[in-house]
C-alpha cells in the first residue's frame, strides 16, 4: 500500500510503509475511518489530507487528518496518524435549518453535499412530494441521510472517489470468494446466525403522548417464534412526521432481517472492494452461498500479517 499525505502548505509526501493499520468501511457508519503508524527519523510537517493506493493504484481510502501524533521513544520513532474519508466534512459542518417543499435528490445534493467537495451522486432525481425539515442542530449529513431514506428507502454510500451512490444497484462486478483458481482466495469463514438481532414490530408513538398512531409488524418473524418488540416517537404531530416515523420502523425490520445471517470471511493482503459489491462464496464445507452483499470492509496490518476481512450480508 502507498500512502500519500498532504501538508498544509498543499504539498505531497510520500509517508513510506506503514507497519501497524486498520481502515475501516462500513454501512453501520457513514465516515470510513484510519489508524496508521509509520516508523519515522524525521519531524513533520503538519498534514491535513491522506490518500492510500493498492499496489494497483487503485485509491482505497481518502480523507482528512483527524490527529497527527509523534513520538520519540528508546523504542523508536513513530508517527500516527488518524484519519476520517471526506464524510467527515458533512458530519461536522451542521445544516442550516429550513423547510423543503417537495424536494429532490439534485437539490438536497446541492446545497448540503456538494459545496464539500463531492462531484456527484447517483440515485433517483425525481420530485417528491413531502416537506423535509431542517432542524437547529443537523448536520449536513443528517439532512442528506434523512432524505435518501425518507424518499429513496436507501442508504447512501460515499466512495473514496467523491461520487455519492443512492441508487440501491450494487457494483455490477461480481466478487467470487473461492480456493480454487476462479476465485479470490480466503483463510478463513464464518457464518452466524443472530436471531436476537431480528425485531418483531414496531409501534410509532405519537409525540410526548401514550398514543400509538401505527403498528407495523413482520409476520413471518412472529411466525417463526421471534418476538422482539419497539417503539419510536414521532418528533411532532405531522403527517411527514408520522411517515418518516414508518418509514424509520420499516426500515429498522428489514436491515434487522438483513442481519440476521452474517458472514465473516478473512482473505490474506489487501483486496478491493466497494460496500454494497454482491458476492459469492463456493466452500468445500459450507457449499455454494449466493445473493451476498459487503457491509463492512477491515483491513489490517500488524504483527499478526496483512488480510482484509469481510463482513458479508444477504443482499
Amino acid at each position: 500500500m502507498k500512502y500519500l499525505a498532504t501538508t498544509i502548505s498543499d504539498e505531497e509526501i510520500d509517508l513510506g510503509p506503514a507497519y501497524n493499520v486498520q481502515i475501516n468501511r462500513s454501512k453501520e457508519a457513514p465516515a470510513d475511518s484510519l489508524t496508521a503508524v509509520f516508523f519515522s527519523q524525521k519531524k513533520h510537517s503538519e498534514y491535513k489530507n491522506l490518500a492510500v493506493y493498492t499496489e494497483k493504484n487503485q485509491l482505497f481510502f481518502s480523507g482528512i487528518v483527524d490527529e497527527q501524533q509523534f513520538e520519540v521513544s528508546e523504542s523508536g520513532c513513530f508517527l500516527t496518524i488518524k484519519s476520517r474519508s471526506n464524510t467527515a466534512y458533512l458530519i461536522d459542518n451542521e445544516a442550516s435549518p429550513q423547510i423543503y417543499k417537495r424536494p429532490s435528490l439534485d437539490i438536497i445534493f446541492r446545497r448540503h453535499v456538494e459545496p464539500y467537495g463531492f462531484t456527484s451522486v447517483i440515485g433517483d432525481k425525481s420530485i417528491f412530494n413531502v416537506t423535509l425539515e431542517v432542524e437547529k442542530g443537523m448536520s449536513e449529513w443528517d439532512v442528506f441521510e434523512q432524505f435518501c431514506r425518507l424518499c429513496l428507502k436507501e442508504f447512501p454510500i460515499v466512495n473514496p472517489n467523491g461520487v455519492i451512490d443512492v441508487s440501491g444497484r450494487s457494483e455490477s462486478d461480481l466478487i467470487l470468494f473461492s480456493n480454487k483458481n476462479d476465485g479470490v482466495n480466503y483463510s478463513a469463514v464464518n457464518q452466524k446466525y443472530s436471531r436476537y438481532k431480528l425485531i418483531s414490530e414496531i409501534t410509532v408513538c405519537a409525540p410526548y403522548a401514550a398514543i400509538y398512531v401505527d403498528k407495523i409488524k413482520a409476520q413471518e418473524l412472529i411466525n417463526k417464534g421471534i418476538s422482539r418488540r419497539k417503539f419510536i416517537s414521532m418528533s411532532e404531530d405531522t403527517e411527514t412526521s408520522k411517515a418518516i416515523s414508518v418509514s424509520t420502523a420499516e426500515q429498522m425490520i428489514y436491515e434487522s432481517k438483513k442481519k440476521f445471517n452474517e458472514i465473516i470471511i478473512k482473505c490474506p493482503g489487501a483486496v478491493y472492494a466497494q460496500l454494497g459489491n454482491k458476492c459469492e462464496i463456493n466452500d468445500y464445507i459450507l457449499g455454494s452461498m449466493k445473493n451476498l452483499q459487503i457491509y463492512e470492509i477491515d483491513y489490517i496490518l500488524n504483527h499478526n500479517g496483512e488480510f482484509t476481512l469481510f463482513t458479508l450480508l444477504e443482499g
